[in-house]
């Protein structure tokens, strides 16, 4: 028995180093778009490093304690180079500056297509305090639209006219602008046939530019895509998660490129679907800063299931625009927990305002 125990170790141990060195290569961007192993980064690095703990335990039972230091050795490496902790909270320039500067907080919240009441949720999203939210799944029926700005005011709210993100705002809104991206609409409730999405709508991001007493503030809603396959077979599956990789890829390289675009300073988030340096948040950190971990030493999971380990909604800030004490409160109303932030926004007299007209679509 005590050898089928030792075999069963080296087995998983072999196992587990052959993943996070697969894992590794795959951050690097080793693999092409069309490899089998091409997002496999797209698995929190937590869960992998987490298989390791059935082999330590059988070495330590075994009492083959010379192979645990090693294989933890390989794990704690692996969790370094791609675990979501940062120690940018204890850079100097993160804090934020003293002069000329004026603060906002904003919150992001994947609402759930108001799954558990709109009054509820919105609720529950004023409690936050916060002077700009960033929805996603905002699904609201027209019917409830007076029973929502009743409940809101005096925040203003802006969405795009297929309902999927939204932007409010207790600040006046100067302009807003719809913009579509390269993907197609897909359903969160159903099943999606990969080959009919083609006929549906473009998805779509909001943009907004605030006026925060004088100084134009560029804030940007976005949910990048999700959702189930046709069926629920293993092949089906790989498929879609392809489909999937593949299309948010597509997604974040029309986000960047507009918001690249933009002059001024920009804050922008929401339920980016996408777990801490998968491929598509890698392109968006190298560019932006990410609000939550210029505060913290780890990252906090926002999907709320009965095992929450997954980090999917973000905040980010550009263009001198310092985040400052950033939280994850523990708001049920939705299957996401809201992200909020402060953040300083930079003098009027140190910023560009945004280049060209925005115009209005609601």
């Amino acid at each position: 028995m005590k050898q089928l125990f030792r075999v069963a170790a080296w087995i998983l141990a072999v196992l587990v180093t052959t993943l996070l060195v697969i894992s590794t290569l795959d951050h690097l961007d080793a693999f092409s778009s069309n490899a089998a192993l091409y997002g496999l980064d797209y698995l929190p690095a937590l869960w992998l490093g987490a298989l390791a703990v059935v082999p330590v335990v059988l070495f330590i039972l075994l009492r083959e304690k010379k192979f645990v230091f090693p294989l933890l050795i390989v794990v704690i490496i692996y969790l370094a180079a791609f675990g979501d902790f940062s120690l940018a909270f204890l850079v100097p320039g993160n804090h934020p500056p003293s002069m000329g500067t004026k603060k906002v907080t904003v919150a992001a919240l994947n609402v759930q297509y108001y799954s558990h009441g709109v009054k509820e949720v919105l609720e529950g999203l004023l409690s936050l305090d916060a002077d700009i939210a960033l929805l996603s799944e905002n699904d609201l029926p027209d019917s409830l639209s007076s029973t929502f700005n009743k409940i809101i005011a005096p925040m203003q709210m802006r969405m795009g006219h297929r309902n999927s993100v939204a932007i409010l705002s207790r600040y006046p809104i100067d302009g807003f602008k719809e913009i579509e991206l390269p993907s197609y609409e897909a359903s969160l409730s159903g099943s999606n046939d990969i080959d009919d999405l083609s006929h549906h709508n473009h998805r779509s991001f909001v943009h907004a530019v605030l006026n925060v007493h004088g100084t134009p503030l560029n804030v940007v809603s976005i949910r990048f895509i999700a959702g189930r396959p046709k069926k629920n077979t293993i092949q089906e599956n790989l498929r879609w998660g392809k489909y999937l990789l593949a299309t948010q890829i597509q997604e974040v390289e029309a986000f960047t490129a507009y918001v690249r675009g933009l002059r001024g300073p920009i804050i922008f988030g929401g339920d980016l679907n996408a777990p801490p340096l998968s491929k598509p948040m890698r392109k968006i950190q190298r560019m932006a800063t990410d609000a939550y971990m210029a505060n913290h030493l780890w990252g906090d999971y926002t999907f709320r299931t009965e095992m929450p380990t997954m980090r999917l909604d973000y905040l980010f800030s550009m263009n001198n625009v310092v985040p400052d004490h950033a939280r994850r409160p523990h708001l049920t109303v939705s299957d996401h927990f809201p992200v909020v932030a402060d953040f300083w926004i930079p003098a009027n007299d140190t910023i560009r305002s945004t280049n060209g007209s925005i115009a209005a679509v609601h």
